[in-house]
C-alpha cells in the first residue's frame, strides 16, 4: 500500500503530462500485476464510482481521503453464488424511514460478496452493491458507500464480517476476500445519489436516464483491453530473446557448404508461432488506444447528460474485454510453450503472466458473457439498418447490410490475382473481407434467432430463444471485434503513410500478417464461413495462405528489433531467459542456485521407509 500511495503522489505531479502518467500506469502493471489490481481496486472502480455516481458533496468528502489513502477503498460487486449478474443479486438496502438510514445485509450464503479485491485484511470502505428496498418495495440495485473498519485502528466495525478467500492461481498480493454484512447501518447520503435519490422520507426518484449510472465504470475494460496488449508484448519480448539464444542444430549452408548455426528463431514453426502475435499485440495497442480517448470524450459527454456514445462504447468495450483478453491469453500461453521446457520454469516469468493475467478471461464480467452484450446490441443495430435508420458509431458499417449479399472477393481482385490486389490496395481489400464477415455473421445469427423464436410461445430473446443461439452470438460478437480491430489498425497504418513515416513498411506488414493470418487459417472461423457463403473460392484461400507465409519470412529478420522496440527495461520483463543481455544461461543458473529450495535441499539419504510407513499410516 506504500508503492501504492507513492505512485498517487506521482500522478497528482505537474512534472509528468497525461500521457507519460499513462505510460507510467501501464507498465507498473507490467511490472507488478498485484500491484496493479490494488491500485486499479482503490484508484479505477472505488475512486471512479463515486466520481460518477455521487452528488458534488459526496466527492467532496471523499475526494481528498481517497487521494492521500486515509481511507482505502474496494469494490463489493460479485456475490459468492451470482457472480456479476446484477439481476441475481440478495444483498439488500432497506430504507429506515425513521431512522434515515439504510441497513445493509446480507440474507444468505449465496449473497456474500466474494472476490473483492482488498476486501480480506486492508480496505477501510467498500462500494457495495445492493438491492434498494423502500416499504417493500424493489428499486433494483443501487450503489452504497459502507464503512468496513475503523480507519485509525484497522479494527471490523460492527456487523460486517471479512475474510480471505483463499488460494487461488495468481496475483498472490492481493488480498481477495468475502463480507458478510449483518443488518450494517449507514446514514441515507451513504447511498450515491447523483443519478438516483430517496428523499429523507423515503420518496425515490429514479434517474432519466438509468444506463448513466454505470457510465463511468466502463473504465475498467478500457484498462483491462491496454492490459492484454501489455502482457502480450511482455511474454513475447520473453519468447522472442529465448528464441534468438537457444541454438538448434547445424546446416550446411552456402555455395561451399560451410556449416551454419540454427537458433530457433530461424524455424519456420517458430516464426508462425511469434510472429501472428506480434501482429495481435500491435492490433491491441491501437485499439487500446483509441478505447482509452473513446472513453474518456464519453465522460466528458455524461457529464451534460448526452448518452449519445453510451451504449456504443459499452458494447465495443464488452466485446472487445472478452476477445482481446483472450487473444492475450492464448498468446501467452503459446510463447510458454514456444521456450521448450524452460517454458514451464517460473523464473521465466511466463507462468507468472499466464497466472496472473487469466483473471481478466471473467473479472469484471465473464468474457462469454460480455461477447453476449455485445452481440445483443449488435442485433439491435442490425434490426436499425434494416429498418433504413443510419447508424454511426462501431456499427456504422451495418449501413451496407442491403447491399453486402452481392459482394465477392473476385470483385474486389478486379481481375488481378491476389498478390498483385493485396500490392495495390491492402487497406481495401482487407477491411472490405472482415466488413462482410462481421455482416454475414451477424445476419445469419439474426435469422438463426428469428427461427427459433418461431418455435416458442415467448417471442423475445431470453431464455430458451437466446440459449438455442449462444454460440452464433457470440461469434457475430467475434466477427464484429475483429473487424473493428482490422479497421483500426488499418487507419494506423494509413496515417503512417499519410506523413510518410519510416515505420509505415513494417507496420503495413504486420497489419497484412493480422487480417491474412485471420482470414486464412484453420484456427479461424473466418475462411469457412466466407468459403461456405462462396465469397471466397478454395484458389483464394490458397493464395491467403501463400502471402502469409511471405510475410512471415520478410519479417524474420525484424523479429529481435520488434521485441526491443517495445522498450521493456529488464526489470519489467523480470525474465531469466529474456534479459536485454543475451546471457541467459548464466542468469537462469545463478537464479536457481540462489533459491531458497537449494538452501532447503535433503542431506543425506532420505529415509523414505519412515515416509512411507507415515503415508500410509
Amino acid at each position: 500500500m506504500q508503492k501504492i500511495a507513492r505512485f498517487m503522489d506521482v500522478m497528482k505531479s505537474s512534472e509528468y503530462s497525461e500521457e507519460q502518467r499513462w505510460a507510467l500506469e501501464r507498465v507498473m502493471h507490467q511490472y507488478d500485476a498485484s500491484f496493479s489490481m490494488r491500485l486499479g481496486v482503490h484508484r479505477v472502480l472505488f475512486k471512479t464510482a463515486i466520481e460518477s455516481g455521487g452528488t458534488t458533496e459526496q466527492i467532496e468528502q471523499y475526494a481528498a481521503d481517497i487521494d492521500s489513502m486515509k481511507i482505502i477503498g474496494c469494490f463489493g460487486m460479485t456475490e459468492f453464488g451470482n457472480g456479476s449478474s446484477i439481476q441475481q443479486f440478495e444483498t439488500t438496502s432497506t430504507y429506515d424511514k425513521q431512522a434515515q438510514e439504510f441497513i445493509i445485509h446480507s440474507p444468505t450464503t449465496t449473497s456474500l460478496k466474494w472476490w473483492i479485491g482488498a476486501a480480506a485484511h486492508t480496505a477501510t470502505h467498500c462500494i457495495v452493491f445492493a438491492r434498494l428496498l423502500i416499504e417493500g418495495h424493489d428499486y433494483g440495485v443501487h450503489n452504497f458507500i459502507v464503512p468496513l473498519r475503523d480507519i485509525a485502528t484497522g479494527t471490523l466495525l460492527s456487523g460486517v464480517t471479512t475474510g480471505d478467500v483463499g488460494a487461488k492461481w495468481g496475483r498472490q498480493g492481493v488480498d481477495n476476500g468475502f463480507i458478510r454484512f449483518d443488518q450494517v447501518r449507514i446514514p441515507r447520503m451513504a447511498m450515491l445519489q447523483r443519478w438516483s435519490q430517496v428523499a429523507a422520507d423515503g420518496t425515490y426518484t429514479s434517474p432519466a436516464f438509468p444506463q448513466l449510472a454505470y457510465g463511468a465504470l466502463l473504465g475498467g475494460r478500457t484498462v483491462i483491453t491496454a492490459s492484454g496488449a501489455e502482457v502480450l508484448k511482455q511474454a513475447l519480448t520473453i519468447a522472442t530473446r529465448y528464441g534468438a539464444v537457444r541454438k538448434q542444430h547445424t546446416i550446411k549452408g552456402g555455395v561451399k557448404g560451410d556449416p551454419k548455426q540454427l537458433y530457433l528463431l530461424d524455424l519456420q514453426t517458430h516464426q508462425f508461432r511469434l510472429l501472428p502475435l506480434f501482429a495481435e499485440a500491435f492490433a491491441l495497442h491501437f485499439f487500446a488506444q483509441r478505447m482509452r480517448t473513446d472513453y474518456f470524450d464519453m465522460l466528458e459527454k455524461l457529464k451534460s447528460f448526452d448518452i449519445s456514445s453510451l451504449a456504443d462504447f459499452h458494447s465495443t468495450s464488452s466485446g472487445m474485454k472478452a476477445w482481446g483478453t483472450w487473444m492475450a491469453q492464448d498468446g501467452i500461453e503459446v510463447c510458454r510453450r514456444s521456450c521448450g521446457g524452460h517454458g514451464y520454469s517460473q523464473y521465466t516469468g511466463l507462468s507468472t503472466l499466464l497466472a496472473d493475467f487469466a483473471v481478466y478471461i471473467t473479472g469484471e464480467g465473464d468474457n462469454m458473457v460480455m461477447a453476449q452484450q455485445n452481440a445483443r446490441v449488435l442485433l439491435q443495430a442490425l434490426k436499425k439498418a434494416k429498418a433504413g435508420k443510419t447508424l454511426t458509431g462501431s456499427v456504422v458499417y451495418l449501413n451496407d447490410v442491403h447491399n453486402y449479399q452481392s459482394q465477392t472477393f473476385e470483385a474486389l481482385l478486379q481481375g488481378r490475382t491476389v498478390a498483385q490486389a493485396m500490392q495495390e490496395d491492402a487497406s481495401g481489400i482487407l477491411c472490405s473481407v472482415f466488413r462482410y464477415a462481421a455482416i454475414c455473421t451477424l445476419v445469419s445469427t439474426a435469422e438463426r434467432v428469428e427461427k427459433a423464436m418461431q418455435h416458442h410461445e415467448s417471442h423475445n430473446y431470453e431464455g430458451g430463444v437466446w440459449n438455442e443461439c449462444m454460440v452464433d452470438l457470440v461469434a457475430s460478437s467475434r466477427a464484429h471485434c475483429y473487424y473493428l480491430l482490422v479497421e483500426c489498425f488499418t487507419a494506423q497504418v494509413e496515417q503512417q503513410a499519410a506523413t510518410k513515416s519510416g515505420l509505415f513498411p513494417i507496420l503495413s506488414k504486420l497489419r497484412n500478417l493480422f487480417a491474412l493470418w485471420h482470414a486464412s487459417q484453420d484456427c479461424s472461423p473466418v475462411p469457412l464461413l466466407l468459403l461456405q457463403k462462396r465469397y471466397f473460392l478454395p484458389d483464394h484461400i490458397v493464395a491467403l495462405e501463400d502471402l502469409v507465409r511471405s510475410l512471415i519470412s520478410q519479417l524474420r529478420p525484424d523479429l529481435v528489433a520488434l521485441a526491443d522496440a517495445f522498450h521493456l527495461p529488464d526489470l519489467v520483463v523480470n525474465s531469466v531467459i529474456g534479459n536485454y543481455s543475451g546471457n541467459i544461461y548464466e542468469d537462469y543458473l545463478s537464479r536457481v542456485m540462489s533459491s531458497r529450495l537449494q538452501t532447503h535441499a535433503i542431506q543425506g539419504k532420505p529415509d523414505y521407509p519412515t515416509t512411507s510407513h507415515f503415508i500410509l499410516h
